[in-house]
């Protein structure tokens, strides 16, 4: 959850310093798309992690 905050924040200071405003539709789109990408990471690395966690 904290790791979805900092991606959050991350995104609306980058786009506030690009474009000097923040769009809701740009956030969002940007936002998801990297959501996806840290949840198919974080998946990645349950499935790596589990030899070990056994």
């Amino acid at each position: 959850m904290m790791g979805w905050a900092i991606l959050g924040i991350g995104v609306t200071c980058y786009l506030a310093a690009k474009r000097g405003e923040i769009l809701w539709r740009k956030f969002l789109v940007l936002f998801l798309r990297l959501s996806g990408v840290y949840l198919f990471l974080g998946y990645i690395a349950t499935i790596l992690a589990m030899p070990w966690l056994k």
